[in-house]
């Protein structure tokens, strides 16, 4: 099978659909190419063929695929199907790809529900998941989902929660999978589907040409409840910020990493003080501190997450027993910390 396409056409549809060496499916349907990807969500895009030299063969063939396409310069691509192989040409380009298993993916089930979602806080949801990766990495765990629920996005780590308002459908998604509908869907808002008796896949059609499905899950736990019950609870103390911290924050980062550290928080700025056995302390920061607000025993990729969602902002610090909340606007993060 040969067929032409053009590469300003190709080449950001594979850079959407295809992480490093992942499986994709090519299906010729008349004079269009469907892409097909599986990880972490299917999502099928169709271009236009600018020719169709030879139809013969499996009209859908597997390749395990690598970024070298992003060398495609624009202007007409040739692929070239065999049985066994991928042939991707232009005068200036050459390379070869074995097929593999073939995977497929044909229907998630009937349509039981249709509604309209915003996906307008993804970018910021997708930029904080990495922040919080970096911790649950940090301590040896998997990093949490996102559990949508009531208007909200939260992400909850045993020492941590953090959640900003966020109108989706009601559900739990991995971040891995939050992040490839960041890279899709860039309008405000969309309709979705869900499908089976169980509304367990949702899909999107986000353009003229493109669509994409997914797995979703219910949250049928307490937690969110529980911890909306600890936040509300808690008293403000004052406000402070980190902007005196800025650049520390950078350098500390790469040289500790991901040591524990104090850090006092008072109204106007934050001291932190890091120990390496008994020999090495750091402090930086606000180092008379008038009125202290808590104190916490914490991290520095903790510490790296308070400035990813604040900045240098000026944000709220509320107060009770164990827990620090830090607050601006809709968007907090709950800490464990000490009084």
């Amino acid at each position: 099978m040969t067929f032409t396409v053009l590469a300003q056409e190709l080449v950001p549809v594979l850079n959407n659909l295809v992480s490093t060496k992942q499986i994709v499916n090519f299906t010729i349907i008349g004079d269009e190419l469907k892409i097909q990807s599986f990880e972490p969500i299917i999502n099928n895009v169709t271009l236009k063929l600018t020719k169709l030299n030879d139809s013969t063969g499996n009209n859908t063939i597997s390749f395990q695929l690598d970024g070298s396409f992003n060398l495609l310069e624009p202007g007409e691509v040739v692929f070239h199907i065999d049985e066994d192989s991928l042939l991707i040409a232009t005068p200036d380009y050459r390379s070869r790809f074995a097929s593999v298993y073939e995977e497929r993916f044909e229907n998630a089930g009937k349509v039981v529900e249709r509604a309209e979602v915003y996906v307008n806080a993804f970018p910021h949801i997708s930029r904080i998941s990495q922040g919080i990766s970096n911790i649950a990495r940090s301590i040896g765990v998997d990093s949490p989902a996102v559990v949508f629920k009531n208007g909200k996005a939260y992400m909850v780590l045993s020492n941590l929660m953090w959640c900003m308002d966020a109108k989706f459908y009601d559900c739990i998604l991995p971040v891995t999978h939050l992040r490839a509908l960041n890279r899709s869907l860039t309008k405000v808002k969309y309709d979705m589907e869900l499908y089976g008796e169980e509304r367990n896949y949702a899909g999107v059609k986000y353009t003229e040409n493109a669509d994409l499905c997914f797995p979703i899950r219910r949250d049928n736990s307490e937690t969110i409840a529980t911890i909306e019950g600890i936040v509300a609870g808690l008293r403000k103390a004052g406000e402070s910020t980190l902007v005196s911290l800025e650049n520390q924050i950078k350098i500390v980062e790469k040289i500790y990493k991901n040591e524990p550290i104090t850090a006092y928080v008072g109204e106007g700025g934050f001291r932190v003080e890091i120990s390496q056995g008994t020999s090495s302390f750091l402090s930086i920061g606000k180092q008379t501190t008038v009125n202290m607000l808590a104190t916490l025993r914490t991290s520095v990729p903790v510490l790296s997450l308070i400035y990813r969602i604040f900045g240098d902002a000026v944000f709220e610090v509320y107060t009770g027993g164990r827990y620090v909340c830090l607050k601006k606007g809709k968007e907090c993060l709950l800490l464990t910390g000490l009084q």
